[in-house]
């Protein structure tokens, strides 16, 4: 058995970020239109983020589209389900996929 050495407790964690813009494609980077990301941690385990504006999912469709870099909105964590179909709306713009991520979000 190999003893650990000093090295192997001083790697950088591997952790990355897939940002999804407002029409649903992806990329490595944030810019002025990403509305959620996924972060992947080291251990292949994942957190979803959304961006949220006074409390509700931010809508880049909607009346509060402008509004995307405001100070009043955030990045929350939510769960997988909500962020599938908070992922499908951006790709789709069904605003049935909107509404259904909200309920999902507020259902926990």
């Amino acid at each position: 058995m190999i003893s650990p050495t000093a090295e192997d407790f001083l790697k950088d964690p591997k952790r990355e970020r897939l940002y999804f813009q407002k029409d649903g494609s992806s990329t490595e980077t944030e810019s002025f239109e990403s509305c959620a990301y996924v972060f992947t941690l080291d251990d292949s385990s994942e957190q979803y983020y959304i961006k949220v504006f006074r409390s509700r999912l931010f809508d880049p469709n909607g009346a509060d589209g402008n509004k995307i870099n405001s100070i009043h909105t955030q990045y929350k964590k939510v769960s997988k389900g909500t962020f599938d179909l908070y992922a499908e709306y951006l790709k789709t713009n069904k605003q049935e996929m909107f509404l259904r991520a909200e309920r999902k979000r507020l259902d926990g």
